[in-house]
C-alpha cells in the first residue's frame, strides 16, 4: 500500500461506524485508528513501552473513531497501529477506558484493575463488571459517586462489544470539553527491544502544532526508526478541523525520505561521467550538477 493510501485507509477506518467485524470479532479489529501520543523527550526508541507499561505488561493507546468525538491527544505527535481488516487483530487488547488515566505501575490485571487493587473475576475481563456497571447510565453514577477522578474508573471489555459500545454511550453523557479528551484502551506489549517488532503502520503529528515543533518531533521519529530498521515509516497529518473522512493526510513534503532521494539522485549525477547520453544529447543534459553561488541579501532574492 503506498503512503497517500495508507492516509486513505485511515480515514476509512476512522469513519467506519460498525458495531462488529467479519466472523463476530470486535470493531476495533476493522474499524477506528490506535495511537500512541509520544512526548518530545521520547522519540529515540518512541516504540519501546513506557517504564510503567514494562511493570504493567501493556501499553496505554488511545483509539480513534468518528463517533466517539476525541478532538486531543496528550502530545501532538506520535504513531499508529497497523490494523487488519480481515476479523484478526494485530495486537491483544485487554480493556478500555471511556476517559484517559494515569496508571501505576502496581495496578492490578495489567492495568485493568481498580485503583484500590481490587481485581477482576476469573471469568471475567473487565473490573466494571464486578462493580454491577453494565450500561453508560450505571457507568457515570459509578463515576459521580468516585468524584469524577478518571483514575478510580472501571475498566470496559471491548472484546465483547459492550466496551466499545458503553464507552460511546458515556462519553455521550460527558460534558463537551471532556468528551473531547482521549480514552485509554490498553494493549498488550509485545516488545521492550530497541529494534521494534510492534505493528507501527505510520507516524503522526498534530497540524495545528506544526509550528510548535510537532512536525520536526514526528521527523526525529521516522528517523529514529529508519536508523533502527532501514525502513521508513510514513508521517502522516491529523488535522481535526477537517471533515471526518479527511482527518488523516499525506503530503510527500513532510517526509525525510524526500530529502534522502533528492540527495541520492544528485550523488548519482554528480558520480555519472558519460559524455554522452542515452539519447545521443550532451552529457549535461543526464549528469552532472548545476550550482549557482547566491549572496542573499534583504534587497535580493535568490
Amino acid at each position: 500500500m503506498s503512503d497517500e493510501g495508507i492516509a486513505h485507509r485511515l480515514n476509512a477506518r476512522y469513519t467506519d461506524l460498525q458495531e462488529g467485524c467479519a466472523n463476530e470479532m470486535p470493531a476495533y479489529t476493522c474499524t477506528g485508528v490506535f495511537v500512541r501520543a509520544i512526548s518530545a523527550g521520547s522519540l529515540e526508541y518512541f516504540w519501546r513501552p513506557s517504564q510503567t507499561a514494562q511493570a504493567l505488561g501493556a501499553e496505554r493507546y488511545a483509539f480513534l473513531r468518528a463517533d466517539l468525538g476525541i478532538q486531543h491527544l496528550q502530545y501532538p505527535q506520535g504513531f499508529i497501529l497497523s490494523g487488519q481488516d480481515n476479523g484478526q487483530a494485530p495486537v491483544q487488547v485487554l480493556c478500555n477506558y471511556p476517559l484517559s488515566l494515569d496508571l501505576t505501575p502496581s495496578r492490578a490485571s495489567h492495568g485493568c484493575g481498580l485503583l484500590d487493587g481490587t481485581v477482576p473475576g476469573a471469568e471475567q475481563v473487565s473490573s466494571c463488571a464486578s462493580e454491577g456497571v453494565a450500561d453508560a447510565p450505571s457507568f457515570m453514577a459509578r463515576y459521580r459517586q468516585e468524584q469524577q477522578d478518571p483514575r478510580r474508573q472501571c475498566s470496559l471489555n471491548p472484546r465483547d462489544g459492550n466496551g466499545l459500545a458503553i464507552e460511546k454511550g458515556v462519553r455521550q453523557l460527558l460534558q463537551a470539553g471532556v468528551a473531547a479528551q482521549p480514552n485509554a484502551w490498553l494493549v498488550r506489549n509485545n516488545t521492550d527491544s530497541d529494534v521494534p517488532v510492534a505493528p507501527i503502520q505510520a507516524l503522526y503529528f498534530d497540524v495545528a502544532f506544526a509550528r510548535q515543533g510537532a512536525l520536526t518531533a514526528a521527523q526525529r521519529a521516522q528517523n529514529s526508526y529508519f536508523l533502527a530498521t532501514g525502513n521508513w515509516l510514513p508521517i502522516l497529518r491529523m488535522d481535526v478541523s477537517q471533515p471526518a473522512t479527511q482527518r488523516f493526510d499525506f503530503e510527500l513534503a513532510d517526509q525525510l525520505y524526500n530529502g534522502y532521494a533528492i540527495a541520492s539522485e544528485l550523488n548519482a549525477r554528480y558520480s555519472d561521467t558519460r559524455a554522452e547520453c542515452p539519447d545521443g544529447t550532451p552529457g549535461y543534459n543526464c549528469n552532472g550538477i548545476f550550482l549557482r553561488g547566491v549572496q542573499p541579501t534583504s534587497a535580493e532574492h535568490a
